[in-house]
Order: structure tokens, then sequence, then C-alpha cells
């Protein structure tokens, strides 16, 4: 789960994105209206204004080498985003930290091996 200080960096307010390659979990629209949802805006080309260029797979050479030009521009995959989206959602709570696992209250069921057989030779 996320901790504060990784919802303090999936910030989505006032923020552009431009998206470049083809998203695998969702299409261009949804991440348009997730954007939008959320305060942010999605820009058609990479320019100063940009915060974001999130990028799916095939990615786009044009997009992709404009950030060169622009220091602003962060490079951001897919999987962030969509980080960022649930980390932005209205009532979203992270843990403050992972519970721990359950100790195995008996041992585990071990077979037991057969004993070896030596092999005798016989010249």
């Amino acid at each position: 789960m996320l901790n504060k200080e990784q919802i303090e960096e999936y910030q989505v307010r006032n923020r552009n994105f431009v998206f470049t390659g083809r998203l695998a979990s969702l299409t261009r629209d949804q991440a348009t209206q997730m954007v939008q949802e959320r305060g942010g805006q999605v820009l058609p080309r990479v320019n100063n204004d940009v915060h974001y260029l999130i990028y799916g797979d095939d990615v786009g050479a044009t997009k992709w080498n404009a950030v060169a030009k622009y220091t602003r521009v962060q490079k951001r995959s897919e999987q962030w985003f969509m980080a960022a989206m649930l980390a932005t959602t209205p009532g979203f709570t992270p843990r403050k930290s992972v519970p721990a696992a359950k100790p195995i209250n008996r041992a585990p069921e071990v077979e037991e091996a057969a004993p070896r057989q030596r092999r005798v030779r016989v010249q």
C-alpha cells in the first residue's frame, strides 16, 4: 500500500499529462477522464506546460524524443499512472503499515525418506 509520501508524489490536480503508446489497462478516453476528474489536464503534445509523459507499449518516437527539450517533463509508466489514479481516489486511505504474516501453528508435514540401499558389485 502507499504511504503518505508516495501519495504526495502522485499529485494530479493542476498537473498536465500527455499520453504516448498503447495503454494496456484502459483507453485514452478513460485515462483522460480519470485525469480530468482529479483536476488535471491532458494535452495533445509535449511542451513546457507538461508535467508527465505517460507511456504504454509501442511508444511514439515524436513525443518520447520531445521530452529531451523540456526538463520539467517526467517520463512515467502506465503502472505509475494507475497508482496515481488510485492514490488520488476520494476516500482512499493507505495503510500505515503492512500487517505481519500470521505464524503457522503446526509443523509442515514431511514425508520420511526411504533408507538408501547399497548396491553391491559382483565380479
